[in-house]
């Protein structure tokens, strides 16, 4: 489960850095230039990608998330959503979910700490989604911040994460040790949000 930032030729804490927000790391990712191929990542049992809509020809059928930021108007440079790809099921899934620089559902108030920062929440119901049982060890190539490992934790399932920038494997670890910390009690935790399903037709 991850979402890649390779294929996009930039400089990373630059390009996608949008409004206030923790900048780090200023050099370029080894052939960012090239798209990303998602192929080494698909033989295991479970794959979500995020950003697949990219590079969905290189992908087989599967069932494709709407993260739905609920931003109708366009703007500013925010993106009104986000897709992602997942082997698991074939039906379309939706969540909704704002989240466009301080206006956000949840984590209100928290400084972002990565230029494509995700909220828990959305995490959360991604595990739910790809249907990843609690227990299960989930990897993360592209970790971040670690906000998949913070879901992790917090609905009971192991995680790996691999981070190139130093500065973002830091904070990460923070983040997932302090979840480590806490309860898995209901309240304290974001909920698990129930996925909608669009029809195709």
């Amino acid at each position: 489960m991850t979402d890649p930032t390779y294929g996009i030729n930039h400089k990373r804490g630059r390009a996608r850095n949008r409004g206030k927000g923790i900048t780090l790391g200023t050099n370029g990712i080894i052939g960012d230039k090239t798209p990303f191929d998602p192929r080494p990542f698909l033989n295991f049992p479970i794959v979500l990608l995020w950003g697949a809509n990219w590079y969905s020809d290189k992908l087989p059928g599967g069932r494709w998330l709407i993260w739905d930021k609920q931003e109708h108007g366009g703007s500013g440079d925010f993106s009104e959503a986000e897709i992602a790809w997942c082997n698991t099921g074939q039906s379309i899934k939706i969540f909704r979910h704002m989240w466009l620089g301080v206006q956000r559902a949840s984590e209100v108030g928290d400084t972002r700490l990565h230029p494509t920062q995700k909220p828990v929440a959305l995490m959360r119901w991604c595990l739910q989604v790809a249907r990843v049982p609690r227990g299960a060890t989930v990897f993360d190539p592209f970790m971040g911040s670690g906000t998949t490992g913070v879901a992790c934790v917090r609905t009971g399932r192991n995680f790996i994460g691999c981070e190139i920038d130093a500065g973002y494997f830091e904070i990460a670890q923070r983040r997932i040790a302090l979840a480590q910390q806490s309860p898995m009690l209901p309240g304290i935790n974001e909920p698990a949000p129930a996925p909608e399903q669009l029809s195709l037709v």
